[in-house]
């Protein structure tokens, strides 16, 4: 602009050498220096040289000035407009909708997204399996399952000595042969049983409650043996006893209402001296 307008283009007609024109370029652009956002290169000058003059009138530098304001105009819009960017793409999608709703109707559809529940997505990924005759469980033995499960659910596994472990629904795992319980760990889940000691019998309610994964826990006392063991809803438990002279009774019922809901290590309601042959609910 600034070599057109101010005509330093003529500077160049009586310059016999490149280096007189690239100095005539230079000094003629030099008083307007401060117009320019860099100092001028060689390769600016070769640049100005390329451009191809015609004869200026006064229209074409009339229409110039008034391309340079729309330009300038224009930029301090596109500045405006970054400042507050969130505000300027709200209202030119507005405006887009505004002049093409008419024609163009709505194909999708609103609706709210759910929260994926990634362990209810991955519920029946596993098949556990627990071979007793060899003693293995997980979910990479053959034979029929017992239960499905997911990756992230955490497996309780109860022996008859009354041993307890929380863990991780594994490949195959030895666990030996005398597993009374295996099943997804809830923590709030309710167990019945029944245990013997040479003590006698002890009956409880419980729940697990919390366990840190794959430590052992007990939930009898040492040296006992788990009788009988649910998590079903039980309303009564009947106990048979061996018979013995003089003995009233061979049997007894108790009302699991009236017996509290403890933690999985205590002792439980020690119910007989007896030796108990059976136990059944209902």
């Amino acid at each position: 602009e600034l070599f057109i307008e101010h005509r330093i283009y003529k500077r160049i007609e009586e310059c016999e050498t490149n280096e007189a024109v690239q100095q005539a370029v230079l000094r003629g652009l030099r008083p307007y220096r401060s117009q320019l956002t860099r100092d001028l290169t060689s390769e600016d000058v070769e640049m100005l040289l390329a451009l191809q003059i015609k004869r200026i009138s006064k229209f074409d530098l009339a229409r110039n000035e008034e391309d340079k304001a729309r330009i300038v105009q224009e930029l301090k819009e596109v500045a405006k407009n970054l400042r507050g960017l969130t505000a300027y793409a709200i209202a030119y999608l507005q405006g887009l909708i505004n002049k093409y709703q008419k024609n163009y109707k709505r194909r999708t559809q609103l609706t709210t997204a759910e929260e994926i529940d990634v362990r209810e997505l991955t519920a029946n990924e596993l098949a556990i399996v627990y071979d007793r005759e060899k003693g293995f469980l997980g979910s990479g033995i053959k034979g029929e399952a017992s239960f499905r499960c997911s990756p992230l659910d955490r497996l309780l596994i109860v022996w008859e000595n009354g041993r307890y472990q929380v863990l991780p629904p594994p490949e195959k795992m030895f666990v030996d042969k005398d597993v009374l319980h295996f099943g997804i760990y809830d923590r709030d889940r309710l167990f019945t049983m029944v245990y013997t000691t040479p003590k006698g019998a002890f009956l409880k309610r419980f729940n697990i409650g919390g366990a840190i994964m794959n430590r052992d826990y007990s939930c009898t006392q040492d040296g006992a043996k788990i009788k009988w063991l649910t998590a079903e809803p039980v309303k009564e438990v009947k106990l048979k006893y061996r018979q013995v002279q003089g003995a009233k009774t061979s049997e007894q019922s108790f009302e699991l209402a009236k017996i509290p809901v403890r933690g999985a290590r205590t002792r439980g309601l020690q119910v007989t001296k007896r030796t108990v042959t059976s136990v059944t609910a209902k």
